[in-house]
């Protein structure tokens, strides 16, 4: 391995890019290299000052490299179109929520949304980093709202009896929109026992979600045997979310007459049917 010093004064890292490349890429222990370093500069002062800091200040064309290798560096690190799932995680961490419907995704960070198709980014805001601030800014908006006893419902904030008149006018068959502003619930209390019922976690804001309702209110409204609950979770993070492990939505479960869940929570209207069926048989 080459010392420090060694490193420094290599004909091969004589370019700022070189050297800058060398030294992210000489995997090291750190305080060991920091340590060789110093020893370096305490021993070669004057030929560091002279032969390399010098140089490098003077060199705008160097300069001008740096600048493009770190702009690399920083532009690898940010999310673009054809990362996979896995590598967005990798790049930002979890997301706060996510919304899904047949093969296409939309990860959330802070009010920002990545769109997936087939777990491969198609799309990311230029101005993703504005949208992650003004989402935290919306987010204390929505927690004055609610402070108020207000709910988001249909595109407008109303009153919890605005919402049940509204509410109830939509529903036909066995079909409820259970509201508990995203606190923990007994979900047992509201399964139809005799029924099949279809529990949807959804809100109001959610996408997929209201393209897939009117399916599920018509199976409520078609099929004497389904009951189906709708349960808003309000946000990403409220209470109701962390019981029931909900990381994306529409979340929808189904169970059986004696109230036994059957297949995993989907996103699909057609896996959703299919467990409908298997809870008709058990």
């Amino acid at each position: 391995m080459m010392s420090a010093c060694e490193l420094w004064y290599a004909k091969e890292t004589d370019s700022a890019h070189d050297m800058l490349r060398n030294l992210v890429t000489w995997e090291v222990n750190r305080s060991l290299l920091i340590s060789k370093l110093a020893r370096c500069i305490q021993k070669h002062h004057f030929k560091f000052l002279s032969e390399i800091i010098m140089p490098f200040l003077s060199s705008i064309f160097r300069i001008f490299i740096v600048l493009i290798y770190l702009g690399t560096v920083v532009l690898n690190a940010q999310v673009q179109r054809g990362d996979t799932r896995a590598q967005v995680i990798a790049k930002l961490g979890e997301p706060t929520g996510a919304t899904k419907l047949g093969n296409k995704e939309i990860l959330t960070y802070n009010g920002a949304n990545i769109k997936l198709r087939n777990g491969v980014v198609y799309s990311v805001p230029k101005d993703f980093a504005e949208k992650q601030a003004a989402g935290k800014e919306n987010l204390e908006y929505i927690k004055q709202q609610e402070a108020k006893g207000l709910e988001f419902y249909d595109g407008e904030w109303r009153t919890p009896g605005e919402v049940e008149k509204l509410s109830g006018q939509k529903m036909q068959g066995d079909f409820r929109d259970i509201r508990a502003g995203g606190q923990k619930m007994n979900l047992s209390k509201f399964l139809a026992l005799g029924k099949v019922t279809v529990v949807d976690f959804y809100a109001d804001w959610c996408g997929p979600c209201k393209q897939i309702s009117p399916h599920l209110e018509a199976l409520a409204k078609n099929d004497p045997s389904v009951a189906v609950r709708k349960v808003d979770i309000v946000r990403w993070g409220t209470p109701i979310t962390e019981q029931f492990k909900i990381k994306s939505i529409p979340n929808i479960w189904v169970f059986d007459k004696n109230g036994k869940q059957v297949g995993k929570p989907t996103s699909s209207l057609s896996e959703v049917r299919n467990n409908i069926e298997r809870a008709k048989r058990s």
